[in-house]
């Protein structure tokens, strides 16, 4: 499934569980609060910027507990994937500032952070499964 193929709200597939329960269960819990923004982004309801500021935290937790999973079994592309954290981070705070300023629409950026969650469940961090489907293998 490609991310331009995904509507909103966003449906959770068993298929996108990486099977380390810790991040299948914020992944769940990230893309539930997503959809909750974008449900009240649509109602009209005056709390984009407050979600943003819980995107902002939740991401940075995310993004904690992915490291330093990658960094206890020797993730090979630990690099790359924190600078996609990284570039995320920096992105959703230039959104923020963009949209406090009038320089964004909510939509826009509703559709940026939909796109990049999907996009980075869906393709990189799939890479964190294939890697523990390898060490399994080679243990076993």
């Amino acid at each position: 499934m490609r991310p331009s193929e995904i509507s909103l709200p966003i449906q959770w597939s068993d298929d996108w569980n990486l099977g380390i329960e810790e991040i299948d269960k914020q992944h769940r819990s990230l893309i539930e609060h997503f959809n909750d923004m974008k449900r009240r982004q649509q109602s009209g309801a005056d709390s984009f910027n407050g979600d943003l500021l819980f995107m902002q935290n939740y991401i940075k937790t995310h993004f904690q507990t992915e490291e330093r999973y990658m960094k206890e079994i020797g993730f090979p592309e630990l690099e790359s994937h924190v600078n996609e954290h990284n570039f995320l981070r920096d992105r959703v705070s230039e959104m923020a500032i963009r949209y406090s300023r009038g320089l964004d629409s909510s939509e826009k950026m509703i559709e940026t952070i939909q796109r990049w969650i999907v996009n980075h469940i869906l393709h990189s961090d799939m890479k964190l499964k294939d890697q523990l489907t390898n060490n399994e293998s080679i243990a076993g």
